[in-house]
């Protein structure tokens, strides 16, 4: 879960880091009902979410050995025709 510190600071007059007063603003903010909610996405959006990630992670990696082997390649002066899949 995440939530923007500013939202709690900008009330604050001194940006001076004191937990003390912090939590005293916290809790004005929970007794006033003026604490932001914090969206959670649902466990369904969760796991594609999930998925996105890893996917994104394997295409990075996967282009990163192509650029390699690329790299490797030309470097050693051999050419390479077409598309390395």
């Amino acid at each position: 879960m995440e939530c923007d510190e500013s939202y709690f600071l900008h009330e604050v007059d001194n940006h001076q880091k004191n937990d003390r007063r912090d939590a005293d603003h916290i809790l004005d903010l929970l007794l006033n009902g003026e604490f932001p909610h914090v969206h959670r996405y649902a466990p369904e959006s969760q796991v594609v979410l999930r998925q996105l990630r890893y996917r994104h992670k394997v295409v990075k990696h996967a282009t990163m050995v192509k650029n390699s082997l690329r790299a490797i390649t030309l470097g050693a002066g051999v050419s390479v025709q077409g598309k390395l899949t």
